[in-house]
């Protein structure tokens, strides 16, 4: 083929397509179903506005320990005369602590519900800082506690 030729088909073919892309923007306005062709796609701000919500913050109370739980006997009332002492009295059995019940089977930590939360509340450059403010938390009844990095 002739070079010349090329070139003038090239030329043809781009500014066909040129035609096909801008020509129907120009004849529709800008506008291709309800959207624009150029510029944001992101939608209008709702004409209403929700009104913000006041939750006041309430202190967690402490999570309590598992610990085992002493059960006592009644003891017997004491007796004045020495020949009651003398009969075979059964000695008084010591608290019994109930045992405590076998562990469950470890579970995969993303399936087990968490017993505590932690939320950093600051971080301070100088301890004084960071000690007032755990003394304010302690005060409002928040458990709290300050940690330093290394």
């Amino acid at each position: 083929m002739n070079e010349k030729l090329k070139q003038r088909l090239v030329g043809a073919v781009v500014l066909a397509s040129l035609a096909i892309i801008f020509i129907p923007m120009l004849l529709d306005g800008g506008e291709r179903s309800g959207m624009p062709m150029f510029g944001s796609n992101i939608p209008a701000k709702p004409d209403y506005e929700f009104e913000p919500l006041d939750i006041p913050l309430q202190p967690v109370p402490p999570i309590a320990e598992e610990r085992p739980v002493l059960i006592d006997k009644p003891e017997p009332p004491p007796q004045s005369t020495a020949r009651t002492e003398e009969k075979a009295q059964p000695k008084p059995e010591p608290p019994v602590a109930m045992p405590k019940p076998a562990p469950a089977p470890a579970a995969p930590i993303a399936d087990s519900e968490p017993s505590a939360w932690v939320v950093q509340v600051g971080s301070f450059s100088q301890s004084s800082n960071a000690l007032a403010l755990r003394d304010k938390l302690r005060g409002k009844g928040f458990t709290s506690f300050v940690e330093k990095l290394k």
